[in-house]
């Protein structure tokens, strides 16, 4: 990260780890419209929060992408990394510390974006201090309809199919410490997401070969949220349909869990959506 532009901040706010990249400069040309100028407003910095692995190793590209373009927080959550550490926050705790990562850096608000096990830490963040969330996009989201069997079985107990899955269950589901976090620190009322609670703008972006969640049942759980709020806006003025909750999802057909990371074009789709 480094190497990328990301300094490395060690035992933030409550305890929270985080690698931070300071905002690219502003474009040199200034806008002038009747004789004045335009003011520029600054772009919302981006919160990324990445999911149960191996680190943010697997997310060094699309971290470049994110900087690029904005100011970027990349949230360390040791506990899910292979990192030896027993350590894990509550979910009111994680949110305050997030809340004051923000503050000390001067934002009052962000686009908090997270992949998979990160979509459960965003959750807590809508859920105890969503006035920070002013923007969400959700990758491969882990957590909605999660009172269905779907999530626990596949990723916790479905027995392994080939070398590969063999490899992950292995090496990622039942390293020791990920393992505590899961078995004994993951609450579905804490880690799940009802479509109701999302913030006003939210993305959610599914794959259809996912392995994990059961991406046809979610895609259908939040369409049906989407045509609820068309429905409720057709007959508001249209100052009221623009402030609707404007829910957006992306599909990405033939993808797996992850698969996100490794295309260039769907990150760039994404990208476009902040």
């Amino acid at each position: 990260m480094p190497m990328l532009g990301f300094g490395y901040h060690r035992d933030g706010p409550g305890g929270v780890s985080f690698f931070h990249r300071p905002p690219p400069p502003a474009p040199p040309g200034e806008l002038v419209l009747g004789g004045t100028a335009v003011k520029r407003e600054p772009a919302l910095p981006v919160v990324f929060i990445h999911g149960l692995g191996v680190g943010i190793t697997p997310y060094l590209r699309f971290s470049r992408r994110l900087a690029k373009v904005r100011e970027c927080f990349v949230i360390e959550l040791p506990e899910i990394s292979q990192n030896g550490t027993e350590k894990v926050l509550s979910p009111a705790a994680m949110a305050s510390a997030l809340a004051g990562i923000l503050q000390a850096a001067g934002h009052q608000k962000a686009c908090f974006i997270a992949h998979s096990y990160g979509t459960c830490v965003l959750s807590w963040v809508v859920r105890h201090r969503r006035d920070i969330v002013a923007k969400a996009v959700l990758l491969d989201p882990v957590g909605f309809l999660l009172a269905q069997p779907d999530v626990a079985y596949n990723f916790l107990y479905r027995p392994a199919r080939n070398p590969f899955t063999m490899f992950v269950a292995h090496f990622v589901r039942w390293e020791l410490f990920s393992a505590h976090v899961l078995m004994r620190n993951f609450y579905w009322y804490h880690n799940v997401l009802w479509a109701e609670d999302l913030p006003e703008d939210t993305t959610v972006v599914l794959a259809s070969k996912d392995d994990i969640i059961d991406a046809h049942a979610v895609r259908c759980y939040l369409e049906e949220r989407q045509r609820g709020h068309g429905d409720a806006a057709a007959g508001t003025s249209d100052r009221n349909r623009r402030e609707s909750p404007c829910l957006k999802l992306l599909w990405l057909e033939g993808f797996f869990h992850a698969g996100i990371l490794l295309s260039r074009s769907a990150q760039t789709q994404v990208m476009d959506l902040l």
